[in-house]
Parts: structure tokens; C-alpha cells; sequence
């Protein structure tokens, strides 16, 4: 198999990990969330989560992604954000930071942060999503199962 449908495989076998967690707690304990619903109507699910948690509902304003397709610009600067100034430029950079009034400021952070270009996601190619369709058909029925919720679609978007 190829290194592509293997990641997949190892990251997609969710019944497993939903099994281990039965294991130990009881149903009334354990909420499974599928990202269609998370994506569909995020506040809606929010909501439903924090009544299973016994919380009281309240509204966000948004809802970001956080594993957004991003890629640096510059190697060179994502090496500095991820290591720190070198030694020579941190004392400067402290200086002007308070000058600034920017004690708080991450340098390393903001410039890893201006250095991000997001990108849209390559779709997944046919071939594939129908090979993984295949791959995972006994991991979908299994999950409606554990999470009694009806997946055929899930089963539809792969018959390509």
C-alpha cells in the first residue's frame, strides 16, 4: 500500500480508540463527535457538548480553524522563529520591545505567524478517495455502530 493510504489508515481507524474508552467509562460518559457535525453547525454542536457536560449553553462569535494548509515563506525565517534570535540580535530585540511597549510580544512568535502563507487544500483525487472508500468500508459500518449515527454518506462520497 502506499504511504499516503497508510497514513490515512493509521489515523482513520477511530472504532478502535471509541472500544478502548468504552472500555473503562459508560455510554452516558462518552460523546462522539464527527467532524461533519463540528463543521456543519459548529455552534449547534458546541452547544450539544457543553449540555452532555451538565454546562450551561452560551454563544461564541466564531468558531476558527486551527489546522488550517499553511507553509512558510522563508525557511530561513521559520529556522529563527522556531529557534529563537540568535544570541547577537536578542539583546536589541529586547531593547526594542520595551521602547516599543511590546514586553509581552513573542518576536518568534510573530514572525513564524507573519511568516505563514495559507493555501487551500489540494482536493483528495478520485482514485484515492474510491481507494480509501474501499480501505475503510468495514471501519464506516462500524462506526455507525459505536456512534449510532446513519454514515452512508460517508459510503456515497466514496462510491466515485
Amino acid at each position: 500500500m502506499e504511504p499516503a493510504v497508510l497514513q490515512y489508515e493509521t489515523m482513520g481507524r477511530m472504532s478502535k480508540g471509541i472500544q478502548r474508552v468504552r472500555a473503562f467509562f459508560p455510554d452516558e460518559q462518552i460523546k462522539v463527535l464527527l467532524i461533519d457535525e463540528i463543521k456543519e453547525a459548529p455552534q449547534e454542536t458546541f452547544d450539544d457538548v457543553l449540555g452532555f457536560l451538565g454546562l450551561d449553553p452560551f454563544a461564541l462569535n466564531e468558531f476558527p480553524v486551527v489546522n488550517a494548509n499553511k507553509t512558510n515563506k522563508s525557511k530561513w525565517v521559520a529556522a529563527i522563529a522556531q529557534r529563537g534570535l540568535p544570541p547577537v540580535i536578542r539583546r536589541p530585540a529586547r531593547l526594542l520591545k520595551k521602547f516599543l511597549g511590546l514586553g509581552n510580544v513573542s518576536v518568534s512568535g510573530k514572525l513564524d505567524q507573519l511568516n505563514k502563507s495559507h493555501h487551500q487544500r489540494t482536493p483528495m483525487s478520485n482514485e484515492m478517495r474510491s481507494r480509501l472508500g474501499r480501505v475503510f468500508a468495514d471501519e464506516i459500518a462500524e462506526l455507525e455502530l459505536l456512534a449510532g449515527r446513519d454514515l452512508s454518506h460517508w459510503r456515497k462520497a466514496n462510491d466515485v
